[in-house]
């Protein structure tokens, strides 16, 4: 089942804390600038939407506001939550906390499906040739979940595979068809709409005079809407290849990332 798939699927990447410091003393933070960094793990685009924040510093713990807006993650994308805390009393060394969250996720269809609830300890340690500037660490502590709501049981259908290695799927009244790779969309029954989603490959990364890697290109994504009425039973998705990087000597610069679509139909009922 689509639903059952992605649990598991919304991963927490990255944290970091970067500190903004006061303009008359550069050792005392002001302000906490949190990014959360998170990547779809599964195979169909997944919305997500953070519900609590807490940072626990020392026996303080404070609620951080949270955005209500959804945030859409590709598969095998990631995303950055950013948020900040405005600290009533300056911070003059580094500090150790925990970091927790509340987020809900699931597919288009059914965006409230999981519940994510885990805590994180940070450690931020100020650099000794630069008082401004910090060395962050987390790593998740025990605990925590990844659990299925009580959303409804019937916003889902099966999960089938085709010979062209794309993943199509039925979620209530809209059916996914994820490509990887090169391959043929069928139109569904009961078609109404369709939105066809296209991310082109990635360029290659290069090699500057003096060394240094320098990262290729993103691919664009592109977003088409049709009535169904006016596409064929089938049609032929082509997917690009990710760009080579360039090689200096015994450094490799890396391969663009290769491409992908998503075809999203709107059905009958």
């Amino acid at each position: 089942m689509i639903v059952d798939a992605i649990q598991g699927g919304l991963v927490l990447s990255n944290l970091s804390v970067q500190r903004e410091v006061s303009a008359g003393n550069p050792q005392l933070a002001v302000r906490l600038n949190l990014m959360l960094r998170f990547k779809n793990e599964a195979d169909v685009p997944i919305e997500y939407s953070m519900r609590k924040l807490y940072l626990d510093i020392g026996d303080t713990r404070v609620p951080i506001d949270v955005s209500g807006s959804s945030f859409r993650i590709w598969p095998k994308s990631s995303d950055g939550y950013f948020c900040y805390l405005i600290l009533d009393s300056p911070i003059s060394d580094g500090f150790e906390g925990t970091v927790e969250y509340v987020a809900r996720y699931g597919p288009l269809a059914a965006t409230q499906r999981y519940e994510q609830h885990y805590t994180y300890r940070i450690r931020d340690t100020l650099s000794a040739n630069n008082p401004g500037s910090t060395s962050g660490h987390y790593w998740r502590e025990d605990g925590g979940y990844d659990k299925r709501t009580d959303a409804t049981e019937n916003q889902h259908g099966p999960l089938r595979e085709d010979a062209n290695e794309s993943e199509s799927a039925v979620a209530g009244n809209i059916d996914f068809q994820f490509f990887a790779t090169s391959g043929t969309w069928r139109k569904p029954p009961g078609a109404t709409r369709t939105d066809v989603v296209v991310k082109g490959a990635g360029g290659g990364g290069g090699i500057g005079e003096d060394g240094t890697i320098v990262p290729g290109s993103e691919g664009e994504i592109v977003v088409e809407r049709f009535s169904s009425d006016e596409l064929p039973e089938t049609a032929q998705i082509r997917i690009g290849e990710g760009g080579v990087g360039a090689t200096l000597g015994d450094v490799k610069a890396p391969d663009g990332q290769p491409g992908y679509a998503v075809v999203i139909t709107y059905l009958d009922g």
